[in-house]
């Protein structure tokens, strides 16, 4: 009790789901190298500092020195700090990327026509293709972008690829696994959100997310095949958690760590469908400390793909997105 209240005294914060260390790493930064936060880590995270993945998940997210200061990104001359958001919410919204998307539209509908539903079957709840989008590349030269991404990670970020996402009227929770609230068995990792079609309300199955959730260091991480442990009931986040909608506009979206406990709106009954490109980013070393390891985990989510094509450190040919060593 002792430890816990000392450590409690310099900000640290636990719920039924973690601990929450982000005030703490203020406070002791950096934590891996701070001996009451790892005895705590060792005691209540399941399989403590001996499971690979809590060792490697805490040593990677945990281990850089406190991150630089908020910037700004500017669409429309207005002057938004997102990256004050992403650390205090977990999230932020672009309005504008500042994309052609008459071009980038065209793009998708002909990469979706030449896609079946995930399953082969009429009734499969979304489509998905990692087809080539050049106008999509504008986005990944944003030097504004990229140094909001490098900075939320206290360091260099990998690029690791885009999926084209159309999720289907069709999908329920029982199809759809993203429909129920959950977090990613990835600690801290971005997505960015681009919507090619204005998402007004929740009827287009927004995603949701518990605002400020990730921050936690899970219980639960090293649950083995038992990845239902990741996954909450839905009574239960939105009665103690402000849910955030991530609605937006085309040509606009959000970005979001999928360490936060996020769902998307099922909204049952609605016959819209919700398409987005979906831009993946890593911090460096992280990918390359959980395969030397030995872990599967859907990092990057698909890594099929990565091995096919080459992209073990990344994707390359982005300056801004250096290749992971």
């Amino acid at each position: 009790m002792v430890l816990v209240a000392s450590l409690w005294k310099n900000g640290l914060e636990s719920s039924v789901f973690g601990l929450d260390l982000r005030l703490l790493q203020k406070m002791r930064s950096p934590l891996v190298m701070d001996t009451e936060t790892r005895q705590l880590v060792d005691a209540v995270v399941h399989g403590g500092l001996k499971s690979p993945l809590v060792r490697n998940l805490w040593e990677q997210d945990w281990g850089t020195s406190i991150r630089r200061p908020a910037c700004s990104f500017s669409p429309n001359n207005q002057s938004i700090s997102h990256l004050a958001a992403l650390e205090r919410d977990g999230w932020t919204r672009i309005d504008d990327y500042g994309l052609d998307m008459k071009a980038l539209s065209t793009q998708v509908s002909k990469a979706l026509a030449s896609t079946p539903p995930s399953t082969g079957d009429k009734a499969a709840p979304i489509k998905t293709s990692q087809a080539t989008l050049p106008a999509l590349e504008p986005l990944l030269r944003n030097k504004t972008i990229a140094k909001l991404i490098s900075d939320y990670f206290g360091g260099p970020a990998r690029y690791d690829g885009h999926t084209i996402l159309q999720l289907l009227p069709s999908a329920t929770a029982k199809t759809y696994a993203s429909y129920q609230w959950h977090h990613d068995r990835c600690g801290r990792r971005l997505k960015l959100w681009v919507y090619v079609h204005d998402i007004p309300d929740l009827s287009y199955h927004p995603t949701l997310v518990a605002r400020g959730t990730q921050g936690n260091l899970y219980y639960s991480l090293d649950a083995g095949a038992l990845t239902i442990l990741s996954r909450y009931a839905g009574d239960y986040i939105e009665s103690r958690h402000t849910i955030d909608a991530m609605t937006g506009v085309a040509g606009g979206g959000f970005i979001f760590d999928t360490n936060s406990i996020h769902s998307a709106a099922e909204s049952p009954g609605s016959e819209q469908t919700r398409t987005a490109i979906i831009l993946e980013f890593h911090p460096h070393h992280k990918i390359s400390a959980l395969k030397k390891a030995g872990l599967s985990n859907p990092c990057p989510s698909n890594p099929k793909l990565a091995a096919q094509n080459g992209w073990l450190q990344g994707i390359p040919g982005y300056q801004l997105y250096p290749l992971d060593k």
